[in-house]
């Protein structure tokens, strides 16, 4: 009888992880969406900053195709759980586009990130401990989201004000949204000496300026 139940529970087990290592999808080939590098102010426009405003700001954008679930499927610890949400598109097995959500939840055996696989035909399903139910029309929409991915390298230059002729500025270097103190640097300019900033490969022409603002044409970015 012990041997029967051992039996049983290593089968039961054996299923269980079989259920487990197939409720989810690896990539053949990742995707990581489109990046665009930004530069604010636009180059060659009349701009004003005031005191403590950042004069130049670099860093990208990226734009990702995503579906969005209108609502909640499963039972979390008990079968895999779709929240409601956004599911980024993180890559292709095949024919079908794999759509994954950030956050990961209980499927009753271990913790994952729920997925949403598109066909080649445009059928999207929900990726499931028993198989891959098909979503409705109405359940879901799919659109492209563009978001600032900045945190991970950016640079700003920061107007600290002005004593006479003497312009001040504060350079910063971002990275992971942490601003490292070996990469803030404080630096001055003597505008009588010469109208344009250089610093980090970055010109702007100053215009007019005061203690409270500087007003200024960008003529170059950081990366030229």
């Amino acid at each position: 009888m012990k041997k029967q139940v051992s039996v049983v529970l290593s089968v039961l087990l054996f299923t269980v992880v079989l259920m487990g290592c197939t409720s989810t999808m690896t990539p053949t080939e990742f995707i990581t969406g489109e990046t665009k590098e930004y530069i604010i102010p636009e180059i060659g426009i009349e701009s004003t900053a005031f005191l403590g405003e950042t004069l130049i700001r670099e860093g990208k954008t990226v734009t990702q195709d995503k579906i969005n679930l209108y609502k909640s499927f499963g039972t979390q610890h008990f079968t895999t759980y779709h929240s409601a949400g956004n599911y980024t598109l993180i890559g292709k097995k095949g024919d079908s586009n794999i759509y994954q959500f950030d956050t990961m939840f209980h499927n009753g055996w271990t913790f994952i990130h729920p997925q949403l696989i598109e066909d080649a035909n445009g059928i999207v399903y929900r990726k499931t401990l028993t198989g891959q139910p098909e979503l409705k029309n109405t359940d879901y929409k799919k659109e492209q989201v563009i978001k600032d991915d900045s945190e991970a390298y950016e640079q700003s230059l920061i107007y600290t004000g002005a004593e006479s002729n003497i312009l001040k500025f504060t350079y910063r270097e971002f990275v992971n949204d942490m601003a490292r103190p070996a990469f803030t640097i404080d630096a001055t300019y003597d505008y009588s000496k010469d109208n344009v900033i250089r610093f980090k490969g970055a010109l702007l022409e100053v215009l007019t300026f005061d203690n409270q603002s500087i007003t200024y044409k960008l003529i170059s970015g950081f990366k030229n």
